[in-house]
């Protein structure tokens, strides 16, 4: 399946209730409400009209990892409005869901919907994520209530496989207040995948939607100093190993310099001689054929 959808910008996990119904509802807005009718035909109610077709149905019985699909579902669908995909499945959907619904999208990529049987021990308003100048992520949480709930476990993963522990959190037990929660990533991937994995104290788990932060593989870029005489200093975090294009023009984009200078991964500093410059502005671009960042330089007599 592909990695990205966007139209939804990112592939979003949400996790739905059951309650001894054929229907589950959505908590997050981006999944579809589903309907197991008695004839078997399945409805996927959108919020939105998705702008592609389905081009496969898959679940997960195990909570919380979306690939790869225990089960793929074939048979004759279609959207019968241009929020609502209907499927007559060749086998049997189930009622009662436990595991990863994942819909892919001809062309563009894939939704993935978590849902469990019975309620979540904590009522969760929102799981967001930002990405900081320090190479790290910042991850926050706030929930609504909580209950029976021991441990809050934030997770991230590289590929929706395999996941890891990030930090872990002692949750309120029993509570009907707002709490908010944060926890940093301090080594996050390029594009890392997080979910919340809640543990009540009966320790059973449950699973949060998931977010994906995707940095720079150029990041944090200073220069100093400004203004500068004889030498500028570029420093920069990479993501990545091997050759970067470094390249200096003037203020009507006429190019003084451009030469390949190797990088690890991690911190880098470069210098950059600018003492044969006449006095005014310079721009100089960094390009590692995955991102492309430019600076201003300022020269001083």
């Amino acid at each position: 399946m592909a990695n990205n959808f966007t139209k939804l910008k990112m592939s979003l996990l949400a996790v739905l209730f059951f309650a001894a119904t054929s229907i589950v509802n959505a908590q997050d807005p981006l999944c579809p409400d589903i309907n197991v009718a008695p004839d078997g035909t399945v409805t996927f109610d959108f919020p939105f009209d998705p702008g592609f077709d389905v081009s496969a149905i898959g679940i997960s019985t195990t909570p919380g990892q979306a690939i790869p699909a225990t089960t793929i579902f074939t048979g004759s669908g279609s959207f019968t409005q241009p929020n609502v995909y209907t499927l007559e499945p060749d086998q049997q959907f189930p009622a009662a869901l436990s595991g990863t619904l994942v819909m892919d999208f001809t062309g563009t990529g894939f939704i993935a919907c978590s849902y469990v049987e019975g309620f979540l021990p904590l009522e969760l308003l929102s799981f967001d994520g930002r990405t900081t100048e320090r190479n790290t992520n910042m991850l926050t949480w706030v929930t609504a209530s909580e209950t029976n709930t021991d441990w809050i476990v934030l997770e991230r993963s590289s590929d929706i496989s395999s996941w890891e522990t990030v930090e872990r959190v002692k949750a309120q037990g029993w509570s009907f207040d707002i709490h908010e929660y944060s926890a940093e990533d301090l080594n996050p991937y390029l594009l890392t995948y997080y979910r919340l994995r809640i543990i009540d104290l009966d320790g059973a788990e449950y699973y949060s939607n998931v977010v994906a932060l995707e940095r720079n593989s150029l990041s944090g870029i200073t220069i100093s100093p400004v203004p500068a005489m004889k030498d500028v200093f570029l420093q920069f975090d990479s993501g990545n190993e091997g050759d970067l294009s470094l390249t200096v023009v003037d203020i009507y984009g006429r190019e003084l310099s451009k030469e390949l200078v190797p990088v690890v991964v991690g911190l880098n500093t470069i210098k950059i001689d600018i003492r044969n410059y006449p006095s005014g502005l310079y721009y100089v671009t960094l390009d590692n054929g995955i991102d492309q960042q430019t600076k201003r330089i300022v020269k001083q007599e």
